[in-house]
């Protein structure tokens, strides 16, 4: 081949690697724009009193040990969350709702054995589950008791997203792109790992500094375990077709699609943000699909939660395509 060739081919070959080179670290400081960014609007939760004292021992909860200061943050379907304080040290101590497990938090006295045995098979569940995950859009755990059943989690100092729009947050130009791109890329880091969440909406979506988190894993499941669509914790209004229709559940579990549960809910809660209405997977084939979708304003992000609103889970979009979407229509 001529030098000179050989010379323009070099040429043409480093240009188009540093064309690429320059595209991937501009999509890469993007990113770390975008995820961790706060939202703006939201306000600073309203602090319990910290009446109770917590005794901690250090074989209780080790690195956590000392008299923490509590007050109850509030109760759910399974568990109850008390914000303590030790020196400057702010935590989350989740425990089930039960009478005994309050009293634990608010006396120091702990649960017998045989009533902290079932209790205890979900904490260790959820802890082993989401242990070792690290992203900016998921709730941190910080430690749970292998003696009895208690999860500490970061504090979201401004409640849930269900809270922040009780107090008349709503989402302004981009913020239904942006937070539904980072929970989703936080779905795709979860579906990574094998895992799914399984109940996504405004109450377990919280709010830490303005940065969006999901928490609340107490219906977190393992595909690496025993694995049944049916027993997936999941709440009317919000549920994906899969979890109501015993077909789609079917192809959902031959074709390893699970984890699509959650692009569904996800689908759902931004359709929620943007129209105030959701689409439960009990009317996802009927009329009412075509009335509710109708409401997004916005085309485009109309035909994106269509696609994350499709009924049939093997042509729903999973977690990476959706937060590659929802990225794009980010101002």
């Amino acid at each position: 081949m001529d030098p000179n060739s050989i010379l323009l081919v070099s040429s043409a070959t480093a240009s188009s690697l540093l064309m690429i080179y320059t595209a991937s670290r501009t999509r890469f400081r993007r990113e770390r724009r975008l995820l961790g960014a706060p939202l703006e609007g939201f306000k600073p939760l309203t602090k319990p009193t910290l009446h109770s004292t917590f005794r901690v021992q250090e074989d209780l909860l080790p690195g956590f040990e000392g008299e923490w200061r509590c007050g109850l943050l509030g109760c759910g379907g399974w568990g109850c969350t008390y914000l303590c304080a030790h020196n400057d040290t702010l935590a989350a101590f989740k425990v089930p709702n039960r009478r005994e497990y309050r009293e634990m938090i608010e006396t120091s006295i702990p649960p017998t054995i045989l009533e902290s045995e079932k209790a205890m098979e979900d904490v260790a569940r959820e802890a082993e589950a989401i242990g070792g995950l690290r992203h900016p859009h998921l709730l941190r755990l910080l430690a749970y008791s292998r003696h009895v059943p208690l999860l500490v989690y970061e504090y979201a100092d401004m409640g849930t997203l269900a809270h922040q729009q009780g107090l008349g947050w709503s989402p302004g130009p981009g913020d239904v792109a942006l937070l539904g791109y980072q929970l989703a890329d936080a779905l795709r880091y979860i579906h990574s790992r094998g895992l799914i969440h399984g109940d996504i909406k405004p109450s377990n979506v919280m709010v830490a500094r303005g940065i969006v988190k999901l928490g609340d894993f107490s219906s977190i499941t393992s595909l690496l375990g025993k694995f049944s669509i049916t027993g997936v914790q999941s709440t009317p209004g919000w549920r994906a077709p899969e979890q109501v229709y015993s077909d789609l559940r079917r192809v959902s579990a031959e074709r390893g699609l699970e984890n699509r549960i959650d692009v569904y809910q996800l689908g759902n809660l931004l359709l929620y943000l943007d129209t105030g209405s959701t689409l439960d997977g009990e009317h996802a084939t009927t009329r009412k699909r075509l009335e509710v979708l109708r409401r997004v304003r916005d085309r485009t992000l109309r035909g994106l939660l269509q696609e994350m609103l499709e009924p049939n889970p093997a042509e729903r979009l999973s977690s990476e395509e959706a937060a590659r979407r929802l990225e794009g229509l980010i101002p």
